[in-house]
């Protein structure tokens, strides 16, 4: 029954979030997570994949979430990835069989948002598992792994088209620091990154 009312909280939160109510949300989605993060964190997922404008919000909303209950998203994030949750053996492309699927495009923006915000999740899980997939020749989770560099690891810059098209500046900055890249490659316009997120990807590198 509590898995229930936590489900209905939630839907019920999620209907209603938007910019201009997400604290008063955030606090009632905190508030039924502390009873079934799974149920929650499921129906958030859900509707992750289905609106991918939907990600920037629910990344904020998750503000007043204990530490313990953003360790679970992490594992729901991981659940979706691997197909141990939210269903098995899901298609990872759309039916002309070259572009990624839609819930794998969102739930890769999601994971770089996630984690860039909340840098002290536990991560190494994904990382490994996005290893050993990448070692058994399996490539469609690699955008996850290119959102967790280039958003909360901070490497945008790796994004960028091969050297031909790059201009004499940036191929100097290429041979520069961190920072010279990344205002090099940005055009002017370098996008906010934490330092916390970036040193944590690291460490587990």
């Amino acid at each position: 029954e509590s898995e229930i009312n936590a489900g209905k909280a939630a839907r019920y939160s999620l209907k209603r979030l938007s910019k201009d109510n997400i604290r008063d949300m955030s606090r009632s989605l905190a508030k039924a997570t502390h009873a079934s993060p799974l149920v929650v964190y499921g129906t958030i997922l859900n509707q992750i994949e289905s609106y991918d404008n939907m990600v920037e919000v629910m990344v904020e909303a998750q503000r007043f979430s204990n530490p313990l209950g953003l360790d679970v998203l992490g594992f729901c994030i991981l659940s979706r990835l691997s197909g141990t949750s939210g269903g098995v053996n899901r298609n990872r492309l759309k039916e002309d069989g070259v572009n990624v699927s839609q819930w794998l495009q969102s739930l890769e923006a999601f994971a770089g948002a996630f984690f860039k915000r909340y840098p002290f999740v536990e991560f190494r899980g994904i990382l490994a598992y996005l290893m050993r997939r990448l070692r058994e020749g399996h490539v469609m989770e690699l955008g996850v792994l290119g959102s967790l560099l280039k958003v909360a690891g901070g490497y945008s810059f790796a994004d960028y088209s091969p050297a031909a098209s790059l201009s004499v500046s940036q191929l100097e900055g290429r041979a520069g620091s961190f920072t010279l890249k990344r205002e090099t490659m940005s055009f002017g316009i370098v996008e906010a990154m934490n330092p916390i997120a970036t040193d944590s990807i690291k460490k587990v590198l």
